[in-house]
C-alpha cells in the first residue's frame, strides 16, 4: 500500500511538474506571438496609413496640376508683359521721331 502510495504521489508530482512546464511554454508563446486583437488592430492601422499615403498622393498630384498651371499663366503674363513694352517702346520711339520732325518743320 505504501509503495502504490509513493508511486501515486511520484506521479501526481510528475503531473504537476509537466502542467507547470505547460504553462511556462503556454506564457511564453504568449509573449511571443502577438494576441489576434493587437494583430487586427495592426492591419487596421497598415489600411488607414495607405489610405492616407493614397489621399496625400491625389492632393500632390492636384497641388503639382495647380503649379504647372500658374507656371504657364505666369510665363503667358511675362510675355505680355514683354510685348507690351516692346510697344511701349515703338510709340515712345514714334513719338520723339513725329516731335523731331514736328520741330524740323517749324525751322
Amino acid at each position: 500500500m505504501n509503495e502504490v502510495k509513493a508511486t501515486m504521489q511520484t506521479s501526481n508530482e510528475g503531473t504537476e511538474a509537466i502542467r507547470q512546464l505547460l504553462q511556462a511554454v503556454r506564457e511564453q508563446t504568449a509573449k511571443q506571438l502577438p494576441a489576434p486583437e493587437l494583430i487586427a488592430k495592426a492591419a487596421e492601422e497598415k489600411v488607414r496609413a495607405e489610405m492616407k499615403s493614397e489621399e496625400q498622393a491625389k492632393e500632390l498630384q492636384v497641388l503639382q496640376e495647380e503649379n504647372n498651371r500658374l507656371r504657364n499663366e505666369i510665363k503667358v503674363l511675362q510675355e505680355y508683359k514683354e510685348k507690351a513694352y516692346r510697344e511701349l517702346c515703338r510709340v515712345r520711339d514714334e513719338q520723339k521721331t513725329f516731335g523731331k520732325i514736328k520741330v524740323n518743320t517749324e525751322l
